[in-house]
């Protein structure tokens, strides 16, 4: 599985509209121990026009993931260092913190996942083209 290295009680956080903790459970063979959290970061840095810069969300959720410091002692000095456009970024740390979950959600619409995401949840250790193709993705730029 992809997240072989995981130590057991470990915590994985995926960027997801799509799947609930426990597919990606068993997609990513998992065990018990190990917790899952979704969050849908790409659809919430859209909604804030963010394009596909979800990176502000993904910090909030980690705050949710791993609460090692207070959220709004750490919401106040991002207040001070989020890059441009502040109001936006702030936005998207706030709500990446209160819709990170790891409890079953009712998808109500399916997505059309992007291929990347797909090629993720297919890929297996044996093969390098999800890591190429990663690496590859930060060539270009985003959001041009």
């Amino acid at each position: 599985a992809p997240a072989r290295a995981l130590k057991p009680q470990g915590a994985v956080l995926v960027n997801s509209s799509r799947y609930t903790p426990n597919r990606i459970r068993e997609l990513l063979q998992l065990p018990a121990e190990t917790a899952v959290f979704v969050v849908p970061a790409s659809r919430i840095a859209r909604e804030l026009q963010l394009g596909s810069f979800f990176n502000m969300v993904m910090l909030g959720a980690m705050h949710r993931v791993c609460p090692l410091v207070d959220f709004d002692a750490a919401l106040e000095f991002y207040k001070g260092n989020v890059p441009s456009p502040k109001d936006a970024n702030l936005e998207a740390i706030r709500r990446g913190y209160a819709e990170t979950t790891d409890r079953e959600l009712v998808i109500e619409e399916q997505p059309v996942m992007n291929e990347l995401e797909e090629e993720f949840f297919q890929w297996r250790p044996e093969e390098e083209s999800f890591e190429l193709a990663m690496l590859r993705s930060l060539e270009n730029p985003r959001g041009m």
